[in-house]
């Protein structure tokens, strides 16, 4: 196997797990989107709570998913990274913010937690304030 071919199938996987990885988040979001509509009209504080926990259990599961997603890429992109010797990778490595600002990152890492950390808060919030 030559290694253009190799660096070919790399890129086309890369391109996979980053659509699959768009994928996801989409359902996830659109997920959690419905649970806070759900949460906001309702008047049963059984059912809020019982939403806010579906609401926290969904991010874990989101965070599971896209972090794994995010290993996966970031494994990918290591390899193709060596194999490559692509002058436009030159570029925007250079053009490119640091790893933790990265479109993917922010995706596979920091939505899920922002969302997890919200249910987190907003079902404390919701059962201190029935005490």
């Amino acid at each position: 196997m030559s290694e253009g071919f190799l660096e070919d199938k790399i890129r086309k996987r890369i391109k996979f797990e980053d659509e699959l990885l768009n994928s996801r988040t989409t359902i996830f979001l659109g997920t959690n989107g419905l649970w806070a509509a759900a949460v906001g009209i309702s008047n049963a504080f059984p059912l809020q709570v019982g939403i806010s926990i579906l609401g926290v259990l969904v991010s874990i599961m989101w965070v599971m998913c896209s972090w794994q997603s995010w290993e996966f890429i970031k494994a990918l992109t290591i390899k193709y990274e060596k194999l490559s010797d692509d002058p436009i990778k030159l570029v925007a490595q250079d053009a490119l913010w640091d790893h933790r600002l990265r479109p993917t990152n922010i995706l596979a890492q920091w939505l899920p937690i922002l969302f997890l950390s919200i249910w987190i808060f907003f079902l404390g919030w919701l059962i201190w304030s029935s005490i």
